[in-house]
């Protein structure tokens, strides 16, 4: 049962900057499945993902591009288009504040998705009561994270996230973005059956960007020849499998942080 917001229970104080915000999407239909909703792209990660599409994101002392108090009141004119808030990034868990973020969409009666790379186990055991969606982005066994994140032991916190997500009642989906200069389909395959022996039932699959990435020296390796057929041997293993092109927001709101449709 998700806890009650109001009087029963004493809320943080107000922080009138608990993120920064590096970018806002303030209309989407591709980041939380089967709603429309607002992205708010945090500005910050610990790791360095090399396949990662939004590099000007990864910095944690790049200074915010739009003000928190702001992002929310762009959030509430558009409230009647879209309710639903996702955070995101960047990695929304490098926020030491985000549990005071979450709060103060949720005091507003938003619902809030999260999207993250399990970086921070704890900080996710502490927002998850607070949540309606969570997508975690496994990014390969996890004895292999090191060749993606280039972070020693970031498969291990990964791994630790995503126990935390499932012992949770909080609605979830496990995503992995395939680059196959780092993925093949062996590893995929035995990805795959780990997840699910570990009680992932919602798994996506997306198709890494091949250009702007942060590692400039990745190749643009050819996906296998019978990709339908792995995708049918992999699907096979879930309640929801989908294959995604991996967007980004427009450079517009990356390089000035809001836009209005």
């Amino acid at each position: 049962m998700e806890p009650m917001i109001g009087s029963r229970h004493r809320l943080p104080p107000s922080d009138r900057e608990p993120v920064r915000v590096g970018a806002v999407s303030p209309l989407t239909i591709s980041e939380w499945p089967g709603r429309v909703c607002a992205i708010i792209f945090c500005q910050g990660c610990a790791w360095r993902c090399r396949y990662c599409d939004k590099p000007e994101l990864v910095s944690v002392r790049e200074p915010a591009r739009l003000g928190w108090q702001r992002t929310l009141a762009m959030l509430e004119a558009r409230r009647r288009v879209a309710n639903n808030v996702v955070l995101g990034g960047g990695e929304p868990l490098v926020q030491r504040n985000l549990f005071s973020a979450v709060m103060q969409l949720r005091e507003r009666d938003f619902q809030v998705g999260l999207h993250t790379a399990g970086i921070f186990p704890e900080r996710l055991e502490k927002v998850l009561p607070w949540l309606q969606w969570v997508a975690l982005d496994i990014k390969a066994l996890e004895e292999d994270y090191l060749a993606t994140t280039r972070v020693s032991g970031s498969g291990r916190k990964a791994m630790a996230s995503l126990e935390r997500m499932l012992a949770s009642a909080v609605p979830s989906e496990c995503r992995t973005t395939v680059h196959w200069q780092l993925m093949d389909e062996d590893r995929l395959i035995r990805l795959a059956d780990r997840l699910a022996a570990m009680g992932v039932r919602d798994y996506a699959i997306q198709l890494a960007r091949t250009r702007g990435n942060l590692d400039p020296g990745l190749e643009n390796r050819p996906a296998p020849v019978n990709t339908e057929a792995l995708w049918k041997e992999i699907g096979a293993r879930f309640r929801r499998f989908t294959v995604r092109e991996t967007t980004r927001p427009a450079s517009r709101e990356v390089n000035q942080g809001f836009a209005v449709p």
